[in-house]
């Protein structure tokens, strides 16, 4: 439909510059930096619920402010402490407390969705972080190019006043001075981009 087309147009004008890692593999890594011991009482399962609702309410909100990496980033950490909660004693137990917790505040919807966004996310990355690397070697490139020429050129212009001290020298006859800054000029011209 007209409204999700423009949604999408909206999204695209949003999107925020990347900040945060080079790669999406570096954003995976900052995601799974929480652990959950596996042998965790009930209290402590309880309060990883809701900090995992948490992180995907602001991963919903990042997203819709166009901030890619962020969202990814929460996405991911949501699912990361999903998956966790899924490996704890309690759950694998089926503790009545800790499986309707999970139920209510994190449906099974809200995983589906997460893992959605996070590869649609990935994908847009993934490409997004390989356009910088090219810019940032492109200019690297054209950089060193003109350190290069202006080593050139200033090397070729000491020549050329070395070349003018002999000249005020009587010694060098003025038909070998004549070819000398001829040949010299003619090295000078800089190439056009």
């Amino acid at each position: 439909p007209i409204s999700t087309l423009l949604y999408t147009i909206k999204f695209e004008l949003m999107v925020k510059q990347l900040s945060l890692a080079k790669s999406t593999e570096e954003l995976q890594k900052k995601a799974e930096n929480v652990l959950i011991n596996e042998k965790s009482d009930e209290k402590t399962i309880l309060r990883y619920i809701k900090s995992a609702n948490a992180v995907f309410i602001k991963a919903e909100s990042v997203y819709l402010q166009g901030d890619e990496e962020q969202a990814y980033l929460y996405y991911h950490k949501y699912f990361h402490v999903f998956s966790q909660l899924r490996a704890t004693h309690e759950f694998i137990k089926k503790n009545r407390v800790i499986l309707d917790e999970i139920e209510k505040t994190l449906p099974i919807r809200n995983c589906k969705k997460a893992i959605d966004r996070a590869e649609k996310l990935k994908k847009s990355l993934i490409s997004r972080y390989g356009e910088q690397e090219a810019i940032k070697l492109r200019t690297r490139i054209e950089e060193e190019e003109r350190k290069r020429l202006e080593e050139e050129t200033s090397r070729k212009l000491a020549e050329l006043e070395r070349l003018k001290i002999e000249a005020s020298n009587p010694v060098v006859d003025a038909a070998t001075l004549f070819t000398q800054v001829i040949s010299k000029v003619v090295l000078i011209t800089i190439p056009a981009k």
